[in-house]
């Protein structure tokens, strides 16, 4: 690979990774919102 490859895939991975913490961070939220609420997901 290029140099300038090297670096796009850099900054794909840079931008992936930090999408993938702001979703981990919302599913965390979300979770802890669940257990202040007392919210039970159904057995269906």
């Amino acid at each position: 690979m290029t140099k300038e490859e090297l670096q796009d895939l850099v900054k794909d991975l840079a931008a992936e990774n930090a999408l993938l913490k702001k979703v981990k961070a919302l599913v965390e939220k979300r979770e802890a919102q669940k257990h202040v609420t007392g919210f039970k997901p159904s057995k269906n």
